[in-house]
């Protein structure tokens, strides 16, 4: 079982010199931890940003998890010859994501 820490956010600034930074935006951020297991679990929180523009940060402790999004979320590990959406975050790792208006993101342990 993995602790796995989505963190919903906003991306973009503006420099001290007036130039463009796409870093995340500290105020409105969100964060949820989730439990990983053998079972799909997904986040309550969403991507309340417009559409396009909504952004998440998963980090994976204690074990890799494969993550989905959607409106309605389920994680499930790929097998061969048979595709899945989704991605791997492994142990220690931090990925960042671009999601649509009303996406949750869901774990499942690896």
């Amino acid at each position: 079982m993995a602790k796995v820490t989505v963190t919903f956010c906003q991306v973009g600034n503006r420099s001290i010199e007036g130039g463009s930074m796409p870093v995340p935006r500290f105020a409105g951020s969100r964060s949820e931890v989730l439990a990983s297991g053998a079972a799909s679990v997904a986040s309550t929180l969403a991507s309340g940003d417009p559409p396009g523009s909504g952004f998440v940060s998963v980090t994976a402790e204690e074990g890799a998890v494969w993550i989905a999004c959607g409106a309605a979320p389920v994680a499930q590990l790929p097998a061969a010859g048979a595709p899945v959406s989704g991605f791997l975050v492994l142990d220690g790792q931090t990925r960042d994501f671009a999601l649509d208006f009303g996406d949750r993101i869901a774990v499942l342990d690896r």
